[in-house]
């Protein structure tokens, strides 16, 4: 029996995003299986790494006015207040 792997993605909860941030912070961008094994162990490196490109993306559009607004831009923003740099 050939098993069916799931191709729709589990959405990530806030908890697993504030960790990733740390994780980014902590050990860089590119080290995604560090951040995966030693972070978020709930997701793999390949999940860590898309979802890191997708905040990435974000991040950069972050000034234009077309973007869909997620529940993460409040922990950005948040954790840019906590840090001093202010928007």
């Amino acid at each position: 029996a050939e098993l069916k792997r799931e191709k729709k993605g589990v959405p990530w909860t806030e908890e697993e995003h504030r960790i990733f941030l740390a994780g980014l912070e902590k050990l860089g961008k590119g080290d995604w299986r560090g951040i995966s094994r030693n972070f978020v162990t709930t997701r793999t490196p390949t999940q860590v790494a898309s979802h890191a490109q997708k905040y990435f993306l974000r991040q950069s559009s972050l000034s234009k006015k077309k973007r869909r607004s997620s529940h993460f831009d409040v922990v950005i923003i948040m954790l840019a207040v906590m840090r001093g740099n202010f928007i």
